[in-house]
């Protein structure tokens, strides 16, 4: 019953009006907090804030340079590629190279991050960021340059001459967004343009003809070619594919899968005769593409987008134009630095819970309560308490198996809306990190120099301490709400030891469905 009325007072009914929710200072710094470093604040950067809600502003912007933007901003653009997948075929038996084979295109927006270089050289760069999993599976190498990358990455460039353009040209994301000769490419080609241009073939308004006969590839040949509510879409879609040949593996085994194949490329000669193209600008490699890419309005568009949407945990309406506008200006004066854009969307007032119409039209609407993402509820139990859950060295909240989906996550992105399974997931994880801490099986979280020092009935100053760090609200130390933890301690304690009681009364703590929403 708790569960549904508290799932009924996250989401209100679509026929009511919604009414804004302005924020507190603090409960800005929360949510600033959770979305660029992946943790909760300190109790001494909340403490400052409540005596002084005016610096909220100032300790926002000092966060984009803190440990762990770079992975949230990754975590970010993760739906777009979507190539945190549970498995990569050919290495079922090699849990840790797939992880490792995931991460290569998300390791190049790290590395973008860290070196606050442009967007643009996400698809003009001409090296690549690999973990050392694939290092012996892959034809590359690593080189030695001037560039910043992730810790435990690698520098490097592919040996097997295919052109390099930044995440165009690595192996993870056409290993996830693979291609028959039939298909000719064509879906790797939609999803490049859902990934980098926020446009999809599919979207599209299709007059389609019902007397075609799709057990003929002949006949679906000549439609393409021919009948205009094929051609339509296939004018564009087939060039950009055209670019993709190389991509299009033979043979079986791992060497045949890794190997790019410069031979291939002009393959569209003999399947599709539509020579490489990007919407109407004719090209001939992948240098040319990345090129057409980074000079298309649509590829800062599409990158304002996702930033904009991923921290308002919400989507974009038309009403959002207008701010769109805003936080792209703010990007392109910014050098086209991610860093710059989200330091432009943190400031936004809609994203701190002020309903503002835009300085370009519109008026976005406010957002007065976002749901936690499974992968900023991992980083932060963890910073918490130092517990990661795992299945063979792979975190369960990554993995459709394991708890990602039951949480309400996926490979293309998060629930905007609590769920239950969201519950059931959190409450799960707050026995194992509570039982992890007290046990002292773990090391490492803000927590533990508070619970190590438990003997028999923790302080009122402790319980007010576990509260600050945990839910990130200040308590009185003779307030209801320290009576009431307190006495649950007691009770537990009455049929358990001490040790078993502060498990209890950590669990609760953890578990509190107010750490879900913020």
């Amino acid at each position: 019953m708790v569960t549904l009325i508290w799932l009924a007072a996250c989401a209100p009914a679509p026929e009511e009006p919604v009414v804004e929710r302005r924020l507190e200072a603090r409960e800005i710094l929360v949510r600033a907090s959770l979305d660029v470093r992946g943790v909760r604040p300190s109790p001494d950067e909340i403490e400052a804030v409540v005596a002084d809600p005016e610096s909220v502003g100032e300790r926002i912007a000092q966060m984009v340079q803190a440990d762990g933007f770079a992975e949230r901003v990754a975590d970010l653009f993760a739906p777009a590629f979507r190539t945190r997948i549970d498995q990569y075929p050919l290495l079922y038996d090699r849990p840790d190279v797939q992880d490792a084979i995931g991460e290569e295109p998300l390791d190049l927006i790290r590395t973008l991050v860290l070196n606050d270089a442009s967007y643009a050289e996400l698809v003009l760069a001409d090296y690549t960021v690999v973990r050392p999993e694939v290092m012996d599976l892959w034809p590359v190498q690593a080189i030695d340059d001037a560039v910043t990358v992730p810790e435990g990455t690698t520098l490097a460039r592919y040996t097997d001459g295919r052109p390099h353009a930044g995440v165009l040209s690595t192996n993870a994301l056409w290993w996830r967004h693979g291609s028959t000769l039939e298909n000719a490419n064509r879906g790797r080609a939609n999803a490049l343009s859902r990934a980098l241009l926020c446009e999809s073939f599919l979207d599209r308004p299709i007059d389609f003809p019902s007397d075609l006969d799709l057990s003929d590839s002949q006949t679906i040949r000549d439609a393409i070619r021919t009948n205009p509510g094929c051609t339509a879409c296939h004018a564009t879609l087939d060039p950009l594919a055209s670019y993709l040949w190389g991509f299009m593996y033979e043979g079986e085994g791992l060497a045949a899968w890794a190997e790019y194949r410069v031979e291939r490329e002009r393959d569209w000669l003999r399947y599709t005769d539509r020579p490489p193209g990007f919407f109407g600008e004719p090209g001939e490699s992948l240098l040319d593409l990345g090129a057409q890419i980074a000079s298309d309005e649509r590829f800062v568009a599409c990158g304002v987008k996702r930033v904009y949407e991923g921290l308002l945990g919400r989507r974009v309406t038309p009403d959002d134009d207008g701010a769109l506008a805003e936080h792209r200006d703010a990007f392109v004066s910014g050098g086209l630095t991610l860093s710059a854009l989200v330091q432009s969307v943190l400031a936004d007032p809609r994203y701190q819970g002020r309903s503002e119409p835009s300085t370009y039209g519109g008026h976005p609407l406010s957002v007065a309560l976002k749901v936690i993402t499974p992968d900023q509820l991992e980083s932060e139990l963890e910073a918490l308490t130092g517990y990661r859950m795992t299945i063979a060295d792979r975190d369960v909240l990554r993995l459709d198996s394991g708890l990602r989906a039951v949480a309400g996550g996926g490979d293309q992105g998060a629930a905007t809306l609590p769920s239950t399974g969201l519950l059931l997931v959190h409450r799960r994880l707050a026995e194992a990190a509570a039982t992890a801490v007290v046990d002292g099986t773990v090391s490492g979280g803000t927590l533990a120099p508070v619970v190590s020092s438990w003997q028999t009935e923790p302080s009122r100053e402790e319980l007010v301490a576990l509260v600050l760090a945990t839910v990130s609200r200040p308590l009185a130390v003779d307030g209801e709400e320290v009576d009431a933890l307190l006495a649950l301690w007691r009770d537990l304690h009455v049929i358990a030891d001490a040790p078993t009681a502060h498990k209890g009364l950590l669990t609760a703590l953890l578990a509190d469905p107010q750490r879900l929403v913020f």
